[in-house]
C-alpha cells in the first residue's frame, strides 16, 4: 500500500487503492487531509494529487504556493523540484473552459478577448477559478482515461522513498 508519512510528525496517510487519484489539502474533503491548525495556510485546501497511471504513480500541483518534488529531508529546496502547475498550462485551461457552463465561459472569453479583468461571480475569484471548482474538474477530468493523460506531461513520476514537500517545512516521504 503507498502512503504518505509526515517527517515531522510521523503520521502516516495511505493512499486511495479504490480510484486512481489521491487528493492533498486542508479541505476537510481531501484524501489526505492536512488540518488546518496543524498545517500553514501555505498549504492549499486542495494542494496536489497523486495519479496512478500507466504502471506509475504521478503527482500534480494545484496550489497557489506549489509543491515540491523531490526534496532532501531537511534544507533549502531546489527551484527545479517545484512541480509545473496543472491549472497553468494551456492544454488544462482549453480542457476546462469547454467545461465551463454557458453564460460564466462567454463572460470569461469576452474579458480574456478585452483583456478585462473576469468578472466577480459565485465560484471565482480574480485571477481565474475558485480552487473547489478546479478540484472538482479536475477530479472529472480523471475520471476519464483519455482526459487524464492530458495532465501526465505535467506531472511528475513519483518513486519510493523519496521526499514531497507542500511547504519547505511539511515535507512527506511516499513509500510504495
Amino acid at each position: 500500500m503507498a502512503k504518505l508519512i509526515d517527517t515531522v510528525r510521523k503520521l502516516a496517510y495511505p493512499l486511495r487503492e479504490d480510484r486512481c487519484y489521491t487528493t492533498i489539502g486542508r479541505h476537510p474533503e481531501t484524501d489526505v487531509f492536512l488540518p488546518p491548525e496543524k498545517y500553514s495556510a501555505a498549504v492549499s485546501r486542495f494542494h496536489a494529487t497523486i495519479v496512478a497511471s500507466k504502471g506509475g504513480l504521478y503527482l500534480i500541483d494545484h496550489s497557489f504556493n506549489g509543491t515540491f518534488y523531490p526534496v532532501d529531508r531537511a534544507g533549502p529546496i531546489e527551484p527545479t523540484a517545484r512541480v509545473v502547475n496543472a491549472y497553468s498550462t494551456n492544454t488544462f485551461t482549453h480542457q476546462k473552459k469547454k467545461m465551463v457552463h454557458g453564460w460564466a465561459s462567454h463572460l470569461l472569453a469576452d474579458a480574456e478577448q478585452y483583456g478585462e479583468a473576469v468578472p466577480r461571480m459565485p465560484g471565482y475569484v480574480e485571477h481565474g477559478f475558485a480552487d473547489v471548482d478546479d478540484i472538482e474538474y479536475l477530479l472529472r477530468m480523471l475520471g476519464n482515461d483519455e482526459q487524464k493523460e492530458l495532465l501526465l506531461p505535467v506531472a511528475r513520476e513519483m518513486t519510493t522513498e523519496t521526499i514531497l514537500a507542500v511547504t519547505p517545512a511539511h515535507r512527506f516521504l511516499f513509500l510504495f
